[in-house]
């Protein structure tokens, strides 16, 4: 499984037969790469996202590979899992209660998060502990505005 950025076309990965399967959001790519006649990955993907003015990043994996806000990991018995992906300096600051967004979206964040949840995590186990960590963020959200509130 490979990660990469590239804001290029998809002319690159189309004539490539060891790319089995290839997705793009924006300037993020997700490819699955059959590496049967490929000697080094790394040479590889350095040749294939070449380019004279930009440079790219990429990550690879054998068993798991961040995509966006996806972690999808491949299991030994070759079944896919995904579960919930944040950058580590990621603070789950949401919107604050007496901000100037509309209420009724104001209202809906916590619904639409936690079905952001149950669609990203395929696993029971996985889904309740990235919906607890949902529930603990909201809930310190709140204190924090209550005790701002009392200082006011």
């Amino acid at each position: 499984m490979i990660s990469s950025r590239d804001p290029g076309s998809s002319s690159n990965f189309d004539s490539k037969e060891e790319i089995v399967f290839y997705k793009r959001f924006l300037d993020d790519v997700f490819l699955l790469v059959d590496l049967e006649g490929i000697d080094n990955l790394d040479v590889w993907l350095d040749n294939l996202l070449k380019h004279r003015y930009l440079k790219f990043t990429h990550e690879h994996s054998q068993n798991s590979v961040n995509f966006l806000d996806v972690n999808v990991s491949l299991s030994e018995n070759n079944i896919i899992s995904t579960k919930l992906y944040s950058k580590p300096m990621s603070k789950h600051n949401y919107l604050h209660a007496h901000s100037n967004h509309p209420t009724h979206l104001k209202n809906s964040l916590f619904y639409s998060q936690g079905l952001r949840v149950v669609r990203i995590c395929s696993e029971p186990d996985e889904r309740m502990k990235a919906l607890c960590l949902l529930y603990e963020k909201f809930a310190m959200r709140i204190r924090a505005r209550h005790t701002a509130t009392n200082f006011e």
